[in-house]
């Protein structure tokens, strides 16, 4: 057991901004990589579940996903045919538009009103507006240098809350929502608590129905962004809370191929970076950040090689903690000693939901250019931000 969960954590590669956040994510991660990693040996696979980090790693706020060992900015991956539902994907992405002319605010609210009242039909689903709901938003961005001809841009940021119970498309994707899956799903109980996964026919049905609601997700924020936004045209439209194959997910960080031009949503107050993901990570990321050696001896340098890892934004921050003193560990349910930046108590956390939090600024950018995962071309200022 002890084995497991200390090759879980040698398995986990940050390059963030070595915050608060980013502590509480390293603390908790190994027990989400442990649990996969001996369900892999229960089922005949080598327990190499890893984790990489994005600039923006973070703690994840759903309390079931951090509670089952899984925090967030980064890829998981691990050898398998069985599909993670406990990780939660969700398929939430960003869409950025160029846009020919600005219409004022008071436009733009009144087709989101019409949106929202008439619920446009996308392959016979009434579509649910979900950009003002949780950080779900839309951003219009006055661009300090002229991309592929446009000097504004808008950002949408939603998923699409429609469609993760059952339906023509398949089982969904939560199984608090879809009776199918819960009839599906396998409980593995493991020494840090619960894994819920589907295999065979069920991991089968489960895939083809996930890739029938990306590709609704994204014409659907096409949709959206066509009512608010007419003549506006797609930059670049990106998951990053999805899994690519059954075993890879993204849980809020970009995999996307070089050149692709991408958004990192940052502080409201601040300009949004445009990016253009770079190939990385390279031998020279991998020394800056003391892990070539441990890449090398875990089997995973060409993984982190060709991962071509960016951050969606810049993460949860938690400014009113230094880092995590130690994990008390109660039977399957783990409490965070964390310490205080000011004052010298002691404070014990299961999950985050109810702490106070902010966002991360231009530390994420700075980190992300460290380890030469993208080029900032330009800066979006907002100019109007809509969460209505």
């Amino acid at each position: 057991m002890k084995e497991l969960l200390e090759a879980a954590r040698a398995r986990c590669f940050f390059f963030g901004t070595g915050d608060a956040a980013q502590a509480l994510c390293a603390a908790n991660v190994p027990f989400g990589l442990a649990k996969i990693a001996w369900v892999q040996r229960r089922l005949g696979f080598p327990g190499d579940a890893s984790f990489v980090a994005a600039p923006d790693t973070t703690v994840s706020r759903n309390v079931e996903r951090w509670a089952d060992g899984f925090g967030y900015g980064g890829v998981i991956r691990y050898t398998g045919d069985f599909v993670t539902l406990s990780i939660k994907s969700n398929l939430c992405g960003m869409l950025l538009v160029g846009l020919r002319e600005v219409p004022p605010a008071e436009e733009v609210l009144a087709r989101a009103d019409r949106v929202k009242a008439l619920r446009p039909e996308l392959d016979g689903i009434p579509v649910t507006w979900d950009l003002g709901s949780s950080n779900h938003f839309v951003s219009v961005l006055e661009l300090d240098r002229p991309l592929e001809g446009f000097t504004h841009a808008a950002l949408l940021h939603g998923s699409g809350t429609e469609i993760r119970g059952e339906g023509p498309w398949g089982p969904g994707l939560y199984p608090a929502d879809s009776p199918a899956l819960r009839r599906a799903m396998e409980t593995h109980e493991t020494p840090w608590g619960p894994l819920r996964i589907l295999r065979g026919d069920a991991a089968d049905g489960y895939r083809a129905g996930y890739a029938w609601i990306e590709r609704f997700v994204h014409r659907r924020r096409e949709l959206i962004a066509e009512a608010l936004f007419p003549g506006c045209r797609v930059i670049s439209n990106t998951t990053h809370q999805g899994s690519r194959d059954p075993g890879t997910y993204n849980l809020g960080c970009l995999q996307e191929a070089p050149g692709t031009l991408v958004p990192v949503a940052l502080r409201a107050e601040l300009p949004i970076p445009l990016v253009r993901v770079l190939p990385n990570l390279g031998e020279d990321a991998l020394r800056r950040a003391g892990v070539l050696e441990r890449a090398e001896a875990t089997g995973l340098r060409a993984h982190l090689g060709s991962v071509n890892l960016l951050p969606h934004g810049g993460g949860y921050a938690y400014p009113q903690y230094r880092g995590v003193r130690r994990v008390l560990e109660l039977g399957d349910r783990r409490y965070f000693e964390l310490e205080p930046a000011a004052g010298e108590h002691r404070e014990l956390v299961h999950n985050l939901r109810g702490q106070p939090f902010t966002y991360r600024g231009e530390e994420v950018v700075r980190a992300l250019e460290a380890y030469g995962m993208g080029e900032v071309v330009s800066r979006g200022t907002p100019v109007t931000v809509l969460m209505v």
